[in-house]
């Protein structure tokens, strides 16, 4: 993690020195700092705390005091420490962004967005408040708002991987998939890194690009076999490419890596209503809805598990659901009607066929059955 161990010894000194003391405070300050430096964390925890039951004013020593709370993953202390600075100087935005450092690795990334952003709009040529601001909006999926960071950085920093990182993902997650796979490949290739690989692979099998989204797989295996995920995209491209057996085989081991995976548990349940293992389908799409209730994909496929058992009541209801979820997907407003005018009751029935033909004319370029 990054820290900012500030020392400012003069400063100190002038803070301090109008106090009589036996012990000379710049003299213990020093030898916090040599502690620190040495790896002796809790003699400088005891010296830097000494000094601030004495002069707790001092802001050089709850900067360190913090930082060092911060290299050792104390956040909530480190946090206080700086806390307690900016509460008597709010400006200080060296210590703001330390603040926001620790936020971050704790996992709180909303409350250092909220301070990087106070650092950035006062200083917005601030590179590492940039930085870090664009990674935050990232990870809080505000897509636009990290590109809008990020994208002006890149003619100045051409060859930083971290900037390439943070603004090829979220163009990727924009919508912009051929922009961002520029940025992603040349992190994969130059970082050897598995999660842009693995990235890398999504990206291209959602753009129906089989052959390069195994390369980017395998890729990604071969750097990290553990990577979450990465077994299940294997099978992905597997299931999308015929390769049934191999896909099978790739999700259920996924699943005994993480039995939380909902794509291996849904698309496993999908193999296995391809090959008129109902029963097997079905175990798999129930344990994908409780993972994610308000996923159509699962509710769909379930309602067609259902309608082969010959339960169209259930696969009506698992219908209904799927359109509700995602209004403007196609593939079960067509099965909907079809079953409606099975079930006797051809007003709704030519309900759907009306949602249906004018869906189609609306998606005019797009798939009939475009997935959620």
């Amino acid at each position: 993690m990054p820290t900012l161990v500030r020392i400012f010894s003069a400063w100190l000194f002038c803070a301090v020195s109008v106090c009589a003391q036996n012990v000379d405070p710049q003299q213990l300050f020093q030898q916090a700092i040599a502690a620190q430096q040495g790896g002796d964390n809790a003699t400088a925890i005891r010296i830097y705390q000494g000094l601030l039951r004495d002069y707790p004013e001092t802001v050089v020593v709850r900067v360190n005091l913090g930082a060092l709370f911060a290299q050792l993953q104390r956040f909530d202390e480190s946090i206080q420490q700086y806390r307690a600075v900016l509460l008597s100087d709010p400006d200080n935005l060296p210590v703001r962004l330390n603040l926001a450092l620790a936020y971050q690795e704790k996992g709180d990334v909303g409350r250092a967005t909220s301070e990087l952003e106070f650092v950035h709009k006062r200083q917005p040529d601030n590179l590492q408040a940039s930085m870090l601001l664009a990674d935050c909006y990232l990870r809080l999926q505000r897509y636009s708002e990290a590109i809008l960071i990020a994208a002006p950085l890149e003619s100045s920093l051409p060859d930083d991987l971290d900037l390439a990182w943070v603004l090829g993902s979220a163009l990727i997650h924009s919508g912009r998939a051929s922009e961002g796979l520029q940025r992603i490949d040349k992190v994969a290739a130059k970082a050897h890194s598995a999660d842009a690989f693995f990235l890398a692979g999504e990206t291209r099998l959602q753009r129906d690009d089989y052959d390069l989204a195994r390369r980017d797989e395998d890729a990604a295996y071969q750097l990290n076999p553990a990577l979450p995920g990465v077994l299940t995209l294997k099978g992905m491209i597997l299931e999308h490419t015929g390769d049934y057996e191999g896909a099978e085989a790739a999700l259920n081991a996924a699943l005994k890596a993480n039995s939380q995976d909902f794509n291996a548990r849904y698309f496993l349940g999908a193999i296995l209503y391809f090959k008129r293992d109902l029963a097997g389908a079905r175990t798999q799409l129930e344990q994908a809805l409780q993972l994610s209730p308000q996923s159509a994909q699962a509710r769909y496929e379930l309602a067609l598990v259902a309608r082969a058992e010959g339960k169209s009541e259930e696969a009506l209801r698992e219908l209904e659901m799927a359109t509700r979820r995602n209004p403007s997907w196609i593939q079960p407003h067509i099965e909907l009607s079809t079953l409606y005018y099975r079930l006797n009751r051809p007003d709704d029935g030519a309900r759907e066929r009306e949602i249906v033909d004018r869906l189609q004319a609306a998606h005019a370029d797009q798939p009939t059955a475009a997935t959620p």
